[in-house]
């Protein structure tokens, strides 16, 4: 049951400490925009109704949808790739409040392929973010630590110090998950040290709410309440979203139950599961209640049991929750042998076996331990790529002489190749002047003979 139940508080405290949304819609600023949206076209228009949709993402989630629909219709009439882009965040973001992981997850994937078209780094980071909370919701863990991992790489390449600190707590929860506390709380004293470096109020009191957890899971139940109570000390003083407030009251009864303090742990569970059906959080209705049937249990009155595992269940099933509907089905397993049905208590026990070995298989735990072993690596193998650049750099200098070498040596055959064949040429031309001045000099000589000939015979004739 320990085991179990951690499942349950580590699901239900990724999907509310990492959403980075507001706790609450303001009315004012609501009122301003819709003023805004009746006198606005194009690009203008798609802001203003994806910022309405942000603002009633917690709230009323199918009324963001609404606003959404609105968005991407006229970015069919407008190019305008960012618009678009966070108009599908936006209606993933309300699909996941809804529990309804795989459509989420359809339109994260959609609205990160616009984000990377556009190179927008945080987005993509935040996205990241996202798929790794749906992934984990619906117990794929190697993959959420996966996204966790490209996530905070992006933060930390851009300097996002609070991206950085919610990943942190991200990747400390998965740590949980495979009992690896030392590493896990060693992971939450970095996030809590950035957020009190930030003076962020709200990372602090969700960093407290999981160190809380932590030391449950250790066996350290005041250290637990130490922490759960001044978290939930500061989300109520903050006005902090229904939702998160119940996840604290939900990590209190169960501290007080392991301390057989039944009638207050009953009382924070019902304060709890009352705020969750005010903003109609399935997820944390299904937990919630599941968490009410121990308490029933171990006062005997297993009638009460199984109503709120059926109520448990149903919800548990609508939203895809396996690891609650494991810990369900083992439950049910449970009420039904002590009352004496041993048919149902068995049929439940298989379903119970079947489900655990198709969530925690061996390939699965291999590849978080292979994710993690890659992100302890990720900075040696930067220093790495930075080496390699270095002698890639040299490598280019030592070409880039090698070629100009080259460049000259190639130019200097080329100028001695023209300087033979000019002084050629000019031998040939030498030579044939002075062939045809030896030509000239031979024919002047005959001329003149001739000349001197011709004289003779003329004085000869007149002597005669």
């Amino acid at each position: 049951m320990l085991f179990n139940r951690q499942i349950q508080i580590i699901l239900i405290s990724i999907y509310f400490l990492f959403t980075h949304l507001c706790f609450g819609s303001n009315q004012a600023m609501t009122d301003s925009l819709r003023e805004k949206l009746f006198h606005s076209t194009g690009q203008e228009k798609i802001d203003i109704l994806n910022e309405l949709s942000f603002i009633y993402l917690q709230d009323n989630p199918d009324k963001a949808i609404e606003y959404t629909t609105e968005a991407l219709k006229i970015t069919k009439q407008h190019v305008y790739p960012k618009g678009k882009a966070t108009a599908l965040e936006n209606r993933g973001n309300a699909l996941f409040i809804q529990a309804k992981y795989d459509s989420a997850l359809t339109y994260y994937l959609k609205s990160l392929e616009i984000f990377r078209k556009v190179n927008d780094l945080p987005k993509i980071a935040y996205i990241f973010k996202n798929i790794g909370n749906t992934y984990n919701k619906t117990s794929r863990y190697a993959e959420s630590l996966n996204y966790y991992l490209k996530s905070l790489q992006i933060f930390t390449e851009i300097k996002d110090s609070v991206g950085m600190a919610m990943l942190y707590n991200n990747i400390a929860m998965v740590h949980k998950l495979v009992k690896s506390y030392d590493k896990a709380l060693e992971i939450y004293l970095i996030a809590g040290q950035i957020w009190n470096e930030l003076g962020n109020l709200k990372g602090i009191s969700f960093t407290y709410n999981n160190i809380g957890i932590l030391y449950w899971e250790m066996r350290k139940h005041k250290k637990a309440l130490e922490y759960y109570k001044k978290s939930l000390a500061i989300k109520e003083k903050m006005g902090a979203y229904k939702g998160d407030i119940a996840n604290t009251l939900n990590n209190i009864g169960i501290v007080y139950s392991d301390l057989k303090d039944y009638n207050k742990s009953l009382q924070y569970y019902q304060e709890a599961l009352a705020l969750d059906k005010e903003i109609n959080n399935k997820w944390g209705i299904a937990n919630v209640s599941f968490n009410i049937v121990s308490i029933y249990k171990n006062k005997n009155k297993y009638d009460k049991s199984l109503e709120y595992l059926d109520a448990s269940l149903e919800m548990a099933e609508e939203i895809k929750a396996k690891s609650l509907v494991r810990s369900i089905y083992q439950s049910y397993a449970d009420v039904y042998s002590k009352l004496g049905n041993y048919k149902l208590a068995l049929d439940y026990h298989i379903k119970y076996s079947e489900l655990y070995d198709s969530i925690y298989s061996e390939e699965s735990n291999n590849k978080i331990a292979e994710m993690q072993v890659v992100y302890e690596t990720e900075k040696k193998e930067k220093e790495i790529e930075i080496l390699n650049k270095e002698k890639q750099i040299r490598a280019l200098r030592i070409n880039k002489y090698k070629n100009l070498r080259n460049f000259f040596i190639i130019l200097s055959i080329l100028i001695l190749i023209i300087a033979l064949v000019l002084y050629s040429r000019y031998r040939l031309k030498q030579k044939t002047n002075r062939l045809l001045e030896l030509k000239n000099e031979g024919y002047v000589s005959i001329v003149r003979n001739l000349r001197q000939g011709g004289l003779a015979g003329t004085v000869q004739r007149q002597g005669s």
